[in-house]
């Protein structure tokens, strides 16, 4: 069972770069290269469209977030897998996806969204969204250890 910690939808004044998605080319554990997706699936950068070209930040840009409690769901895990390491306890294949689907449909239960579109990555759209959420009060690290932020941007066309 996942457990959600914190999750809101609020108007936060967007930060963004071309050069964010530059971020995923970064070496992390594992990946000396950065993240696997780089330049192979289309909504991931380089080839993810840039935000002013998808959304009109003219009008309302909503922030949707979440707070997902990483250490209870490592701690679960654990109770299970007494024999896992460190990184297949916090390996995000195993919360990722649900996760992120909480907060999609918890999005999409906040905002009408006709006429709308939903940036699932909005890094790879070049969205500062550490930036953003600091705006807010919210410091997050990377790597995390507690606790994981999950963000989409939803804007109009």
């Amino acid at each position: 069972m996942l457990k959600i910690l914190d999750i809101f939808c609020s108007q936060i004044p967007l930060k963004h770069n071309p050069k964010i998605g530059d971020l995923c080319t970064r070496p992390y554990t594992a990946h000396k290269h950065g993240c696997p997706n780089y330049s192979k699936l289309p909504d991931c950068p380089p080839e993810a469209p840039y935000v002013t070209d998808i959304i009109d930040t003219t009008r309302e840009v909503y922030t949707v977030a979440m707070k997902f409690d990483l250490g209870e769901h490592v701690a679960n895990l654990k109770v299970n897998h007494p024999d896992w390491s460190f990184r297949q306890l916090h390996n995000c294949l195993y919360y990722q996806r649900g996760a992120r689907n909480v907060l999609f449909k918890y999005a999409e239960d906040c905002l009408e969204m006709s006429g709308r579109v939903m940036l699932k990555k909005p890094e790879a759209n070049g969205i500062n969204v550490m930036a953003m959420l600091r705006k807010v009060g919210i410091r997050s690290k990377f790597p995390v250890d507690s606790y994981v932020w999950f963000v989409v941007i939803v804007g109009y066309q």
